[in-house]
């Protein structure tokens, strides 16, 4: 066991994704808007006195869709383009189905043929980008996502996706030059000013993370993660009381944050506080059961506290879970 008033573990910052995720919601409601949506009763008449109405089929679709009927949806879809092969709305749509299906191989052959057909079609190269990237493919989606920006440089989305993405490739750098465009021509952006500032405490800019952490809760001064987030920086940086106010207030915000507890759980314990640090690390066990580390950390406040029974109880947890 660790030597009393020693914790090793890995402190955490929580992380704020915001993908562009296919979504045929948007599909649906373009369809609703449309003038020729009607029932589903109305485009059955339709399609039975003229098989042949690729519009009666989408629009079908879309109502399909719409009541998470998806693979009545696709087949509507696979009507529309069997009769039009060129059909680039059904071929988008599908697409995005068979994504929300989880067949990204089918959906990006759809993209494939939608960017074959509208090679500027900015939407179709943003969520291919999203499907590669899901596959493993990490070089291809940079590449749709700079394509994606190359035709439509307005889409913060395809900015926050490529952002996320560059992190993931070790251009840390590169992602916050991305979050810098996004608050540039939207400064009200909480996410941006989230992500930006956590990667800027991976690059070591803790100064600057604060900044931007601060930013983000003035702009939504409820946002749990923003504080928790800050807190973990001020400790970094030696504010151990801001730190702690800063743990205790995302706590209230959110009395579920995992993240917050485990954090403040260390702090706790650093400055002697081992009954507060073993009640912290107990809720988020609470809240993540299957966390492993967890399990380690309380084994230590336990053996620190002399409660060695307890510390081999939760270290041969941490060992199961860990297998």
């Amino acid at each position: 066991m660790m030597k009393p008033g020693f914790l090793l573990t890995t402190l955490m910052l929580c992380f704020s994704i915001c993908f562009a995720c296919p979504a045929s919601g948007q599909t649906i409601q373009q369809a609703k808007s449309n003038q020729r949506i009607g029932t589903m009763e109305d485009f059955d008449k339709t399609i039975q006195k003229n098989p042949k109405d690729t519009a009666a089929y989408f629009y079908r679709a879309c109502l399909k869709a719409n009541e998470d009927d998806l693979q009545g949806a696709i087949e509507d879809l696979n009507q529309a383009i069997s009769i039009s092969p060129r059909y680039v709305e059904a071929l988008n749509f599908r697409g995005q189905l068979k994504a929300d299906l989880g067949d990204n191989e089918g959906a990006i052959l759809d993209y494939n043929r939608v960017i074959e057909l509208v090679p500027n079609h900015s939407t179709a190269y943003a969520n291919r980008a999203f499907l590669k990237e899901e596959s493993g493919d990490k070089e291809g989606a940079l590449e749709d996502y700079n394509k994606a920006i190359e035709l439509d440089s307005t889409d913060l989305i395809n900015y926050h996706n490529r952002a996320i993405l560059k992190a993931k490739c070790d251009d840390l750098q590169g992602a916050i030059e991305d979050f810098n465009r996004v608050i540039a021509i939207d400064p009200s952006s909480t996410k941006a000013y989230f992500n930006r500032g956590t990667f800027k405490s991976y690059a070591g800019d803790y100064e600057g993370a604060i900044e931007d952490f601060n930013k983000a809760i003035e702009l939504d001064p409820e946002n749990s993660k923003c504080y928790s987030n800050r807190a973990l920086l001020k400790d970094y940086s030696g504010d151990k009381k801001g730190a702690m106010e800063d743990y205790n207030k995302a706590i209230k915000l959110d009395p579920n944050n995992f993240t917050a507890y485990r954090n403040r759980c260390m702090l706790r314990h650093e400055t002697g506080d081992l009954q507060g640090a073993l009640e912290d690390i107990s809720q988020a066990i609470s809240l993540q059961p299957e966390d492993a580390e967890s399990y380690l950390i309380r084994s230590q406040i336990r053996e620190n506290a002399g409660d060695h029974e307890g510390a081999k109880q939760d270290l041969d947890k941490a060992h199961e879970l860990d297998q």
